[in-house]
């Protein structure tokens, strides 16, 4: 292996045996250190020639992409993160970003949704603010959105798309191991469910089901169909009023004049998505995500 190349990786924290493996790495180390696609195929071809402990051994002290790999991943074992009490130590830095990952400032709107889809449902009564229903479905929604946002930045670090659009995030960044988020993801839907199970209404409990299961197949079934990736999110979010007016009570009269309602704010979330989507042409479109601006263009 190329002494030079091998010490540029490792000044950029790019691990050669690790951050070279895969296509995506490929065009990660790319981007990091300007290499041509020919020299990290032959790197490559050197690193598969080279110890897996050796270069582990070299690279682990300075190596942040080292700590994102997904346990997804077909890696050697000497490669993979250390389990048990160690490898559930998070560092003040890994906290804080996986803080970003879950986007606290949804919490407080996913909240109110539900608080307000109470208010209205029970025809306009204070008192449906106070019940404990009510509450355990608004965090209920909140744990929904948190955990729907860390399993979305999964997928799309995985896909490259964030390599592309947002390298910075914790996932491209190394802040927080892919392994760790999938675990974390996966705890808040579990709670999500079990908490789901001990409500009363069933459609309350099929409205839960059907946000959970549609969030965490957003990014790898629904995403890449044209249009029907903001219709997924809209509707999530529609929903939110509907199911706190059923966990105030709500009877079928008061759940028919919320239409008009709901309607507006799938309507408005969808625009809102498709403005969003506008920004993240560029890597949707390396990823092969067909989404409207990609379809259209930036001008239409």
């Amino acid at each position: 292996m190329n002494l030079s190349i091998q010490r540029s990786a490792v000044s950029y924290g790019a691990c050669p045996q690790i951050f070279l493996n895969a296509s995506l790495r490929q065009r990660a180390c790319q981007h990091k250190l300007g290499l041509s696609p020919s020299v990290i195929r032959e790197t490559n071809r050197d690193t598969a020639r080279t110890s897996d402990a050796k270069c582990l051994a070299r690279c682990r002290p300075v190596c942040k992409v080292a700590r994102v790999h997904s346990f997804f991943d077909d890696e050697p074992s000497q490669h993979r993160r250390p389990t048990g009490p160690q490898w559930l130590a998070l560092s003040e830095q890994q906290l804080q970003a996986f803080a970003r990952m879950a986007r606290p400032h949804n919490i407080v709107p996913s909240l109110l949704l539900v608080m307000l889809g109470a208010w209205t449902g029970s025809a306009r009564s204070v008192a449906s603010l106070f019940s404990v229903t009510v509450w355990a479905t608004a965090m209920i929604s909140a744990g929904v959105s948190v955990a729907s946002m860390v399993i979305n930045d999964y997928f799309d670090f995985r896909s490259g798309v964030d390599m592309v659009n947002r390298p910075t995030k914790p996932l491209p960044s190394g802040e927080v191991p892919a392994d760790l988020a999938v675990l974390m993801s996966s705890a808040i839907y579990m709670a999500v469910l079990i908490a789901a199970c001990m409500l009363q209404s069933p459609a309350l409990r099929t409205v839960v089901a059907f946000s959970a299961g549609i969030t965490l197949l957003y990014t790898p079934l629904f995403k890449k169909v044209t249009a029907v990736k903001n219709a997924v999110v809209a509707s999530v979010i529609a929903l939110a009023p509907i199911s706190g007016a059923l966990a105030a009570g709500a009877d079928v009269l008061h759940l028919q004049r919320m239409l008009p309602s709901t309607a507006f704010a799938f309507c408005a979330i969808f625009y809102r998505e498709v403005l969003m989507d506008v920004s993240d042409m560029e890597g949707d479109r390396q990823a092969g995500v067909l989404t409207l601006p990609v379809r259209l263009g930036r001008g239409r």
